[in-house]
Formats: C-alpha cells, sequence, structure tokens
C-alpha cells in the first residue's frame, strides 16, 4: 500500500490552497534598514512580525579608522523592546551595556523605504538616515 504520499500530497495541496485564499499582509516596516557611517554600515534594523506583533533587533557597527581609512571595528546588538507604532512614527528601547540604561529611539518614514532614526538620549548620536534595503 503507497497511499501515504498520495496523502501528504493531498493535505499539501490543502494547505496552498488555503494559504492562497487568506494571503498574509505585513506591516509596512517589515525589512532590514540601514544607515551608513562613513559609507560602511553603521546601523542595521531589522523588523518583522512572524508572530503577530512586530519586534526585531538594531546592530551598531563602531566605525574606527586607520591611516584615514573607515573600518568596522565592532559591533554592538540589541533586541527592541517596548515598541510602539504611531502611523509613519516607530519608536523602541534598547537596554545600554553596562550600565543597563534604557535607550530610547524613534524612527519617522519619510518615504516609504526611507526613514530618519532619532536617539533620543545618545549624546552625539543624534539622527541618521536609514533605508529599507530588503
Amino acid at each position: 500500500m503507497k497511499k501515504t504520499p498520495f496523502v501528504l500530497a493531498v493535505i499539501a495541496a490543502a494547505a496552498l490552497q488555503a494559504a492562497a485564499v487568506e494571503p498574509r499582509t505585513h506591516s509596512p516596516w517589515v525589512g532590514v534598514w540601514q544607515g551608513e557611517l562613513d559609507g560602511l554600515p553603521g546601523v542595521t534594523v531589522t523588523l518583522g512580525d512572524d508572530a503577530g506583533d512586530i519586534g526585531g533587533s538594531v546592530v551598531f557597527n563602531v566605525i574606527m579608522k586607520e591611516n584615514g581609512a573607515p573600518y568596522i571595528g565592532g559591533h554592538d546588538a540589541h533586541v527592541l523592546t517596548h515598541l510602539h507604532l504611531d502611523g509613519d512614527t516607530l519608536s523602541f528601547e534598547v537596554i545600554r551595556l553596562g550600565d543597563g540604561r534604557d535607550l530610547h529611539f524613534t524612527v519617522h518614514k519619510t518615504t516609504p523605504d526611507t526613514a530618519q532614526l532619532h536617539c533620543d538620549d545618545c549624546g552625539g548620536f543624534s539622527r541618521t538616515e536609514i533605508a529599507r534595503i530588503h
């Protein structure tokens, strides 16, 4: 009896049919957003909504220079917390390594694929342009 492949094919076809009927729409924020510093990736924000709510991470690259040439000297990765969407504005927090202080960020879309990332309490780093790359 070779009914198992037939049964699996019927189940797979039914799953594809159900998926075709109810396409899942993603938040317009979903994707990988990147900002440059000295021509190198300075910040990468990755956003997804696989679990239903938007979530993600941010990686800040430490840009260093040697003989005037910039290079990435390190990475500072964080999980985004306290995410809040309000139209074209996304706000979130990250926990700063070392002292555990919360840093507050706001991202405001300027076009569907570009935005301004602003750190409310980061001192010298305050605002950078980011663009969706994926």
